[in-house]
């Protein structure tokens, strides 16, 4: 293999492609990013077995050829040179030789052929979306996927599309809170149906391959899916197991509903929560008066206590309930729009927060027995 290519491309790519590699001792050639020629361009790939991914971009090729080197290393050389241009040569099997400027570098690396195979993907149901608002979708439910030895099919994030429904769902919760929100989708994929359980790591992975980014496709296989776009693409495997009937989860009914300002709720939820207790709760007591108000309160015995009352908008009957503020603020960080609503059922049953301006968003969060 003989290439002349552009710095900040190379160095995109292998970005790109280190993110997934942790330190293996069992398989070491998954230490190693792999390169490879394709027509006119090198297209990069690296795999932990679970994910891969694959950056490939225009180069000019003088000799086809193929190599695997170590990740963090050429890493690290490319964020160092300072030219823009670089040129790579393969020598014998396993070396790579690397000029750009003054700099000459050799990386010894392993055999190409024992690189694990990245399966490319047979694109039978490929779905498009806006990489906008995808991604936007996506970093508003990773946060509340669970860390669970004993439940790994919340550990992910559920991706579900009925027939004839006009969106899909993605959903994440971690039994204490949960997350749903809704992509609506070209009327051509109206009859799609499917749904799988996409591991978390995979999805913040997916968001990062996805930054600066038009498009994106979902590419779905039976055991794998695919996120691709112009330039890359990352393959997973899927969580298997049944994901639990959320739905039921959803409270419909509601005694209690106010609407306010996100930001002042979020400052003050702050404010009072600096004098909590070691268990993160709040207390929130919704009244009538003057239209209706919400009081917070919080106090730790050692350090002592404090209150706050803002001014809603409330239908319903008066309540006092208990919350981990923190579980508040991060569903309150996840919300577009200036106003919020909130609807209570009753003390020990799950709360619904959303915003006024977009529906599509809804996060559900188990109050704190008292």
């Amino acid at each position: 293999m003989k290439i002349t290519c552009v710095n900040s491309k190379l160095k995109e790519a292998v970005e790109n492609c280190e993110r997934i590699i942790s330190r293996n001792l069992t398989l070491p050639i998954l230490n190693n990013i792999f390169l490879r020629t394709e027509k006119n361009k090198i297209v990069v790939s690296s795999t932990n077995l679970e994910v891969g991914i694959r950056s490939w971009f225009t180069a000019k090729i003088e000799e086809e050829g193929e190599v695997t080197v170590p990740a963090k290393v050429l890493a690290g050389i490319l964020t160092n040179l300072s030219e823009s241009n670089i040129e790579l040569k393969t020598k014998k099997e396993t070396m790579l030789g690397i000029v750009s400027g003054k700099y000459r570098g050799e990386l010894n690396g392993q055999n190409p052929k024992d690189f694990p195979i990245i399966p490319y993907l047979k694109k039978d149901q490929l779905i498009s979306f806006e990489v906008k608002e995808f991604s936007l979708a996506l970093s508003q439910v990773i946060p509340f996927t669970a860390v669970s030895e004993t439940r790994p099919e919340i550990t992910g994030v559920l991706f579900q599309k009925e027939k004839n429904q006009e969106f899909l769902s993605l959903v994440a919760t971690d039994s204490f809170r949960l997350a749903e929100r809704k992509i609506y989708l070209k009327k051509e994929y109206k009859k799609n149906e499917f749904s799988f359980i996409l591991p978390q790591r995979t999805a913040t992975e997916t968001l990062r391959l996805l930054t600066g980014k038009n498009e994106t496709r979902l590419v779905i296989e039976p055991n794998q899916v695919g996120f691709e776009t112009e330039s890359s693409e990352i393959i997973s495997r899927l969580i298997e197991g049944n994901y639990p009937n959320y739905s039921t989860f959803i409270p419909k009914e509601f005694k209690t509903e106010i609407v306010l300002n996100r930001d002042e709720l979020i400052k003050n939820i702050r404010l009072v929560s600096l004098l909590s207790s070691r268990v993160n709760d709040i207390h929130l007591k919704i009244e009538e008066e003057k239209g209706g108000s919400l009081t917070l309160w919080a106090s730790d015995p050692d350090l002592g206590e404090n209150t706050t009352t803002l001014p809603v908008k409330m239908t319903g009957e008066p309540i006092e309930i208990n919350f981990n503020w923190r579980y508040l603020i991060e569903g309150l960080q996840n919300i577009e729009g200036k106003e919020v609503q909130i609807k209570f059922t009753d003390v020990v049953k799950p709360t619904l927060i959303k915003s006024v301006e977009d529906p599509s968003y809804i996060y559900i969060v188990m109050p704190i027995r008292a």
